[in-house]
């Protein structure tokens, strides 16, 4: 009796599996064809979205360029800006009135003109510099917030014409004939142009480069004496123009 349950229970085991297999193999194509029309809506998904990420990284590389033509065009337009005026350091603030006289914040537009600060420029051009300069010549002068304390606060000064603050430029040599290394005049570069620089004169310190300087509010080097002068835009270009550590 136990065998035929056995016997009983391996038939309609068959059967189950027999109906199960029928089952599968006609639900079969019907479930490859749902996959496949998943697989094609899911591939169709995926391509959508490369093509737009393909041009969301299009955008954003015309954005960065764009901006970068921006800053371009801002850097030139501040850096013309500046061509009237020099950054004169080590002058010193003699006189009470100017020592009270209030530091400009920055350079820029809104800097307030000091009479004892044109004063010092005067007496500087004149007795040292061998300039004939009268007041009609600085259009404005002020002093800025020195970078060390217990030195005298740099003057920026803007002179009337530009040919006027190219001859201040080439007369700065008196002041190294004379033997005064207190007073340093150089040209009033942007924030970027004045980094650029800082980073060149690192360069010429660890023997990279044999010489640099700025000329109109632009950086120039020479990695040996004998090169050409090399203009340099940005740290890239500087890199390009060293030698190698």
């Amino acid at each position: 009796m136990a065998k035929k349950i056995k016997i009983d229970e391996l038939i309609e085991a068959f059967t189950y599996m027999r109906m199960i297999t029928a089952i599968t193999t006609a639900l079969l194509p019907a479930m490859r064809q749902l996959l496949q029309e998943q697989l094609t809506d899911l591939t169709s998904s995926v391509k959508t979205l490369e093509a737009e990420q393909a041009e969301h990284s299009k955008e954003i590389v015309e954005l960065k360029a764009e901006n970068l033509v921006l800053r371009n065009r801002l850097e030139t337009i501040d850096t013309e800006s500046r061509l009237s005026s020099l950054i004169i350091h080590g002058i010193p603030e003699v006189t009470y009135a100017e020592r009270t006289t209030s530091t400009s914040a920055s350079a820029g537009m809104g800097a307030i003109h000091s009479a004892a600060a044109q004063s010092s420029i005067l007496d500087l051009c004149v007795n040292k510099l061998g300039l004939h300069l009268t007041e009609t010549d600085i259009e404005s002068s002020f002093r800025i917030r020195s970078a060390k304390p217990g030195v005298p606060r740099p003057v920026i000064v803007t002179f009337s014409t530009r040919k006027m603050r190219n001859r201040v430029m080439e007369k700065r040599r008196e002041l190294k004939r004379q033997g005064d290394r207190m007073i340093y005049i150089g040209e009033n570069l942007t924030k970027k142009a004045s980094e650029l620089f800082f980073e060149a004169r690192n360069m010429c310190k660890a023997k990279r480069l044999n010489s640099c300087w700025t000329r109109d509010g632009k950086v120039y080097v020479k990695r040996l004496d004998t090169d050409k002068p090399s203009y340099v835009a940005d740290s890239v270009a500087l890199g390009k123009a060293t030698a190698p550590p």
